[in-house]
């Protein structure tokens, strides 16, 4: 009885291949219709997620450009280390005293830039009290250090730039922000 049962499980694929070449073709047809389709959607998958990440990094740094703008300060509850890199094992520059304010720069590696006194250096997350700036900053989609790195200077030149505000990039280029929160580099 399974011998039996397996023989007409099994006969179907016989008879695909002893029909005729025509139902082979129409099978080689369909493989390479699908293997086609396939490779155009993988394509379109990857088209789509590197839209989704360029989006996120806009909303990000129009985020972040509000942070910019209103800078965050901050207080720590007890006496904490500013280090020179983002790393407890870094050179410690200074130490904040307790309930002393200072201000937030960036994020790095579970470290926030922070600025006190005119020391720019390293402070550990878990010692600062989280708040939706806070928060918006350390989820950022973007490395917040390079950005900063950029800096803003009012605009000099006439005519269409001159009620923009001019960014130099970390590497010299002209850029200003657009009503779409998007870069638009200026030719030199």
């Amino acid at each position: 009885m399974n011998i039996l049962k397996c023989f007409f499980l099994i006969s179907p694929l016989f008879s695909i291949h002893s029909v005729s070449g025509q139902v082979t073709e129409k099978l080689i047809a369909q493989k390479d219709s699908l293997s086609l389709l396939k490779v155009d959607l993988q394509q379109k998958i990857v088209q789509i997620s590197n839209e989704i990440k360029s989006i996120d990094e806009r909303l990000s740094i129009i985020d972040f450009e509000k942070i910019k703008d209103n800078p965050i300060i901050s207080e720590v509850a007890f006496k904490v280390s500013i280090y020179k890199l983002p790393s407890s094992n870094s050179e410690v520059i200074i130490a904040i005293p307790a309930k002393k304010k200072f201000e937030i720069l960036g994020y790095s590696s579970g470290y926030f830039k922070v600025n006190y006194n005119g020391e720019i250096g390293y402070l550990n997350e878990i010692y600062i009290k989280s708040n939706s700036q806070i928060n918006t900053l350390k989820n950022s989609n973007f490395d917040t250090e390079h950005y900063l790195k950029s800096k803003s200077t009012p605009s000099k030149s006439k005519g269409y730039y001159k009620d923009k505000t001019i960014y130099t990039g970390p590497r010299g280029g002209k850029y200003y922000i657009n009503k779409n929160g998007n870069k638009t580099y200026i030719k030199n």
